[in-house]
């Protein structure tokens, strides 16, 4: 996530200035996280801190996170789709790495329920859908564990 981007576009368009302190408070992030994820490169940011913070700044149906090679290597996809209520309706959930595996358009892990299927390594299979946070939780159990095998 391009952090100091994004602060600097919500600025503008809310024609206002926005200090750190107040995107802490409203995302529930500590200030130090905010910096760490500021100034460190390719920090390995929870998928719950990025939810946060999307939230805070509208971000886009579609992320992607690119991992550096030291972490990980590989992309991470977050398509998310919200109605009024703030229900999820829809989401896409995928860790992309071409070096683990070739085949489906190289998601090594993912989850979506367009078509209520999760993929492991092109093997897709059918998944009891809980909650959309059960579903990121495993996601992120998944995607982590993969990292190193890069």
């Amino acid at each position: 996530m391009r952090l100091a981007e994004q602060l600097a576009e919500k600025a503008f368009k809310e024609k206002r200035r926005i200090e750190w302190k107040e995107v802490s408070e409203a995302t529930g992030l500590h200030r130090t996280t905010l910096f760490r994820m500021l100034n460190t490169p390719a920090y390995n940011a929870t998928t719950e801190n990025l939810d946060h913070l999307c939230r805070f700044f509208n971000c886009g149906v579609g992320d992607t996170h690119h991992i550096s090679q030291k972490r990980g290597n590989g992309q991470l996809r977050r398509e998310i789709w919200v109605d009024a209520q703030d229900q999820v309706t829809r989401y896409n959930l995928a860790y992309i790495n071409h070096a683990l595996h070739g085949a489906d358009n190289g998601r090594v892990v993912g989850y979506d329920n367009h078509h209520g299927y999760h993929h492991d390594f092109g093997v897709v299979a059918a998944v009891e859908f809980t909650s959309f946070d059960d579903i990121e939780d495993q996601f992120q159990i998944d995607w982590t564990a993969l990292r190193g095998k890069a």
